[in-house]
């Protein structure tokens, strides 16, 4: 934004030079002799002469480099021009450019300034705009203050007015620009590539080349190396003796193939591809910022090919011309990767002795970053998003925190807190499920941050942790679980509105969404083309869907509740905690596990537990719910911090969430049976109302399924899809302590895919399914296919038709991405009653699996297994376990009863009764 404007005034100076008026020169004249100050001059004669007279005085006062004079007389002609005419804007322009780049912009004055122009922006808006230029500059301005869903609105106007390749080809060009903005890098780089292809149809290739390599670049940040990698030698096979500037495009290209490389770990040829643009660089001048980059970029794959000497020297030399040319942020980092490199090199006597240059740089950096944006903080407030105020608050805070000035990071970290619930609702409540996801991950990047530096607290500000404490719960209130639950409430708002077009506009979005998946998996132009479109459909239906649902609910409300809400729920001996993780230092894959603390009064405590290796320690024990040795390395806190609790909540984070914590025992009683113990997906579950539950529930139970086999199976896993012997035996013990209720039995081959499939429209209270199933996902597993290797096993499934084309939605296998898809929002529990049913893969936004699956469906509670089960075992305890719910006991109760029933049955061993833990089962 600062650059167009410096770009508009010079062109504006020059043009208007030569206008200049002879009242103008003679004034001119008359300010210079000396006869009287400049300043008083102007106070005494400037108010006198016509509106052009004076700027063009300004004019000559700029080019005389009195930039005080200049601007003065622009102010007082801002008073003689027609506002929000041609001049007026010109003068802003003028006055903008002076403010920022010289020293006579007081804070005041920008302040000033930038009211005029806001008020002159929103002036313009009101004009009227019918063709893709007009509606491309809008697109620009809501980019510049941060507003995407009206930058979206203005750049799909822009497409619809377009009647040629060409007008195609420069909104698609801007489009990918204002994209990239929003870091939606992939999504850049496709209508980038788009509008390449037209620029090359059209026989421009200088705008072709540009496009390419921006969308290669893009590419990059998304991760498809690959396809950046092809873009790349495409380039380099151009006739680059037919574009301006050859050389500095070839190394350009270059760059980007080298890149694209290292970033597929092929080292050899990113080296080579990197010495060619060394020594291309070399030929503008040694001590060149360009030469600097290309000398850090071989030293980068130098250090990974363990050439530490020759790593070394080149980033030596880098950080010389850094050094040399001022470039303090730039030096900083690569006199950072020397120092790792040196460290890698076995020299740690040698990398110790640097920390102390180190730690300056650094320092200097941050002090610079710290005073530009407190400089423009209020400004950044007043005028442009809530989005960027709240990342700008965060940059403030982090800068306060590395340079140790603890109170101020407390402060701004408390401001970026508060203002990041409500960025956040404000965001969502306009956003697509895609966008979210992208807004979110920014924050989740700054959360991760600040975990990161408060595990690394030095010893000396250890009395900053009561502080530090709250801030970091009301991080884990927001994060767990934002994604899901955004998907949750919003497909509840618009249940609850009955519109039946809103609910179409919604289905066609997240099949158009999935459509775009499966065609991104494939690369080709066709593909592309058809992906562009897809989204182009998607971004028109998502904006009227998010307009139309914002106006009658607000889907985000569990988005405000903070650390004081949880606790106005709490009772007197009630404890809540979050559990979180923090990694322990920059190059160590340790992480310690914390447990934020909060009781009904004070504010929350932070206890260091454990550690990541040590819960994968504890995972493998096969004794782990036999022995009481396990019980204080997780629970000791609880024991000598807080005697008096007898309830307690708690929120397990990715890495506790396949340890049944609750369960460790003490020698007497586990922790479950000791406390009345609740485990959620957030405390903040305590803060939802949620429908009562019916005193006659209806219940659906599938069981005694027909795998169409003749094998059998001791265990509920995935593998054998073998008869379970004893799962008719717990459907018959449901069905008779439960005989007062409304009961549906699905079993043999009634207990089918599309049986279960058919809930989404006659949903029952209670879902039980006693089956197989498993997750097959492994630490590598993404999020989507973890979805896809979660499932259970129904009627079916080990059926192979020699007709190939076998209904799909009826084959047996229900994964979580198929239950995600579905309405169970009027069923409070759901018993999985198969192995391995709580697993999946731990994602940034809780556990990908059955339980994810189940929740998005709209299930409240679930009871699930982290282990596997064994057949007559499980039976007994879930007949036990319904038993209880018909007593009347809560669910907790009820599992806890049943547990305690089965040990006396001999099944005393945790394998038994251990694996199976209920979450979000607040009755």
């Amino acid at each position: 934004m600062k650059r167009l404007v410096f770009l508009l005034i010079l062109i504006c100076l020059s043009n208007a030079s030569i206008a200049q008026t002879q009242r103008a020169k003679a004034m001119f004249e008359q300010a210079k002799s000396g006869n009287i100050p400049v300043k008083e001059y102007l106070n005494q004669e400037i108010e006198k002469v016509d509106s052009a007279s004076t700027i063009h005085l300004g004019i000559m006062f700029y080019y005389d480099n009195d930039y005080s004079s200049a601007a003065t007389c622009w102010e007082i002609a801002l008073n003689k021009v027609k506002k929000h005419g041609r001049n007026y804007e010109q003068l802003i322009e003028f006055l903008y450019n002076i403010y920022s780049y010289t020293n006579v912009g007081t804070k005041q004055k920008l302040n000033w300034l930038q009211g005029l122009i806001d008020e002159h922006n929103r002036n313009e808006l009101l004009k009227e705009c019918n063709d893709y230029k007009c509606k491309l500059e809008r697109a620009q301005y809501y980019d510049s203050i941060g507003d995407e869903f009206n930058l979206r609105s203005c750049i799909k106007e822009a497409l619809d007015l377009c009647q040629s390749q060409e007008q195609f080809a420069e909104v698609e060009r801007e489009y990918a620009r204002l994209l990239l903005h929003m870091n939606d890098v992939e999504t850049a780089a496709q209508f980038s590539y788009s509008a390449a292809n037209r620029w090359k149809t059209l026989g421009e290739l200088e705008k072709y080349a540009e496009a390419l390599l921006f969308s290669a670049q893009n590419y990059i940040v998304a991760s498809k190396f690959e396809i950046a990698e092809r873009y790349a030698r495409v380039l380099l096979t151009l006739d680059l003796s037919k574009l301006e500037d050859a050389q500095k495009k070839y190394i350009s290209y270059l760059d980007c193939l080298g890149s694209a490389l290292y970033c597929q770990a092929k080292n050899e040829e990113a080296l080579e591809i990197y010495m060619l643009r060394l020594n291309e660089s070399k030929a503008f001048a040694i001590h060149s910022k360009e030469n600097a980059d290309a000398l850090k970029d071989v030293a980068k794959v130098q250090v990974r090919l363990k050439d530490y000497a020759q790593a070394k020297e080149n980033y030596q030399l880098a950080c010389n011309i850094y050094k040399e040319l001022g470039l303090a942020s730039d030096y900083s980092n690569t006199y950072n990767e020397l120092q790792i490199c040196i460290i890698k090199s076995g020299d740690t006597e040698l990398a110790d002795s640097m920390d102390q240059e180190s730690n300056a740089n650094f320092k200097s950096v941050t002090k610079s970053i710290l005073e530009e944006e407190l400089e423009s903080l209020e400004l950044t407030k007043k005028y442009l998003s809530s989005a960027v105020y709240t990342n700008t608050l965060n940059i403030i805070a982090e800068c306060y925190f590395e340079l140790e000035q603890y109170d101020e990071a407390i402060d701004y970290y408390t401001q970026y807190t508060n203002n990041l619930r409500e960025m956040l609702q404000e965001t969502f409540l306009v956003s697509s499920e895609v966008d979210r996801k992208r807004i979110w991950s920014e924050q989740q990047d700054n959360i991760e941050y600040f975990r990161y530096k408060l595990a690394l607290l030095p010893d000396n500000a250890a009395s900053y942790l009561p502080q530090l404490g709250p801030i970091l719960y009301d991080m884990e209130l927001v994060s767990k679980g934002i994604l899901l639950n955004s998907t949750i409430e919003f497909e509840k708002v618009l249940e609850q509105n009955g519109d039946e077009k809103l609910l179409e506009k919604y289905r066609t979005i997240q099949k158009n969404q999935q459509e775009i998946e499966n065609l991104q998996s494939f690369a080709s132009d066709e593909n592309l083309q058809q992906v562009l479109e897809l989204k182009q459909i998607n971004a028109a239906l998502q904006m009227e869907l998010m307009s139309s649902s914002a106006a009658f609910n607000d889907y985000t409300k569990y988005l405000s509740f903070s650390w004081k809400d949880v606790q106005a729920v709490l009772g007197q001996n009630d404890i809540a905690i979050e559990f979180t993780t923090c990694a322990s230092s920059p190059l160590s894959e340790e992480n310690l596990i914390i447990a934020l603390v909060l009781c009904s009064s004070g504010e929350p405590e932070l206890w260091v537990v454990s550690s990541k290796a040590f819960l994968n320690f504890l995972e493998a024990q096969e004794d782990l719910y036999d022995s009481s040795k396990y019980y204080s390395l997780i629970w000791s806190f609880v024991e000598q911090a807080y005697p008096s609790t007898e309830r307690v909540y708690f929120a397990p984070d990715n890495n506790l969430s396949s340890i049944a914590i609750e369960y460790l025992s003490n020698g007497e009683k586990s922790f479950f049976d000791k406390y009345e113990v609740y485990r959620l997906s957030s405390t903040k579950e305590l803060c939802r109302n949620y429908a009562e539950i019916s005193a006659n529930p209806s219940i659906s139970l599938f069981g005694d399924i027909d795998y169409n086999t003749q094998l059998t199976a001791s265990k509920r896993g995935v593998h054998s899809f073998g008869q379970l012997l004893y799962s008719k035996e717990e459907l018959k013990g449901i069905e008779s302590v439960m005989k007062a209720h409304s009961l549906k039995i699905f079993a043999k081959d009634k207990a089918s895919e599309k049986q279960f499939r058919s809930l989404s429209e006659n949903c029952p209270n209670i879902l039980h399914i006693s089956s197989h199933g498993d997750y097959e996902g492994d630490e590598n597993t993404a999020d989507s296919d973890a979805m896809e290797n979660s499932f259970l096993a129904l009627s079916g499934i080990n059926y192979i038709p020699i007709d190939l084309a076998i209904d799909p939605l009826n084959d047996g296998k229900v994964t979580a991405n198929d239950i995600a898809q579905m309405n169970l929002r009027q069923c409070n529990l759901a018993v999985l009653s198969a192995c391995n049913t709580g697993l999946g893969a731990k994602g940034s936004d809780g556990i990908f699996g059955l339980q994810r699956g189940f929740k998005n469906a709209g299930v409240h509670s679930l009871l699930m297994s982290l282990k596997p089960v064994y057949d007559e075992s499980t039976s007994k305890l879930m007949i036990a376990f319904y038993k209880g719910l018909a007593d009347g006991k809560t669910k907790r109760q009820a599992l806890l009863e049943a547990q305690n029933e089965i040990k006396t049955k001999g099944y005393k061993e945790g394998k038994y009764w251990a694996p199976f833990i209920l979450l979000d089962a607040l009755d």
